[in-house]
C-alpha cells in the first residue's frame, strides 16, 4: 500500500474513450494516487506519468507494457478473468481502502454504453463510502448531488439533472434558464435534461434522494 499517508485523492484511468491524453497531467499532484485499471496503462505510457497502482485482470492491457521498466516504482495487482466486478470496480474498491476522500474518473466513457451506465453506478458506490467522485470526459463532467450543491458556471452551460434514486423530492435551482422550486423527478421521466446556466453561479438543492448533475458541452 502506499507509504505516504497524507494522499488523500485518487485518480482513476479505466480503458474507455481518452482523446486528449495530456489531461492526465491535470489531475496529478502530490496529494494525488493514480490508478490503472487493467487497459487504462497506455494512457498512462503514452503521457509518460507513472501509476502507482496497476489494477485488472489484464484482459485489455499489453502484456508489454507491464513490462516496460518504468513501472518498475507501480504496484501490480493481478485477479483472475472470471471475476463479477469490472476493472474500473476494482480500482474503486483499492482508492476505498487507501481511505481516498475524493476520486476522478478518467476514460470512464466511449462507445461501450454498458461500461459507462457500470461506471456512473460506481459514483453512487463512491458516495456510500464517504468519496465524492466525478467521471470526466472531454464533453462532460458527471457527479451526484445527495443535499446541495453550488458551483461556478458560464451562460449557456449545458446542465442536465436525472434521478438516480426511484425518487427525487424537493429539488431547487438556481440560476438555470427553466428553474425548479420544490420539484420531483422520477426515473422513466427524464424531464431535466439540456437545462442551461444563465449566470455564473448554479445551486442545486434537494430534500430526498440522489441525483445525477451532467455539466455538458458540445
Amino acid at each position: 500500500m502506499m507509504k505516504d499517508s497524507k494522499k488523500r485523492k485518487a485518480l482513476i484511468i479505466s480503458a474507455g474513450a481518452l482523446k486528449d491524453i495530456s489531461s492526465i497531467k491535470n489531475y496529478i499532484g502530490s496529494d494525488v494516487i493514480l490508478i490503472c485499471a487493467d487497459g487504462g496503462l497506455k494512457y498512462c505510457i503514452e503521457a509518460e506519468t507513472i501509476p502507482d497502482y496497476i489494477i485488472g485482470d489484464f484482459d485489455s492491457a499489453d502484456n508489454h507494457l507491464l513490462n516496460k521498466e518504468i513501472l518498475n516504482k507501480s504496484q501490480i495487482i493481478r485477479h483472475s478473468p472470471d471475476k463479477d466486478k469490472s476493472d474500473t470496480e476494482l480500482a474503486l474498491d483499492l482508492a476505498i481502502s487507501l481511505k481516498v476522500t475524493e476520486a476522478v474518473f478518467l476514460a470512464c466513457t466511449g462507445s461501450r454504453i454498458d461500461h459507462m451506465l457500470a461506471n456512473i453506478h460506481l459514483l453512487l458506490k463512491a458516495h456510500k463510502k464517504g468519496i465524492k467522485a466525478s467521471i470526466v470526459d472531454e464533453n462532460n463532467t458527471i457527479t451526484l448531488i445527495t443535499s446541495h450543491c453550488d458551483f461556478e458556471s458560464e451562460v449557456g452551460e449545458i446542465i442536465s439533472l436525472l434521478p438516480m434514486s426511484e425518487m427525487v423530492t424537493g429539488i431547487k435551482t438556481e440560476g438555470l434558464k427553466y428553474p425548479l422550486d420544490d420539484g420531483i423527478m422520477e426515473i422513466g421521466r427524464p424531464y431535466g435534461i439540456s437545462n442551461e446556466a444563465v449566470g455564473r453561479k448554479v445551486s442545486i438543492s434537494i430534500k430526498s434522494g440522489i441525483l445525477i448533475l451532467i455539466r455538458a458541452k458540445d
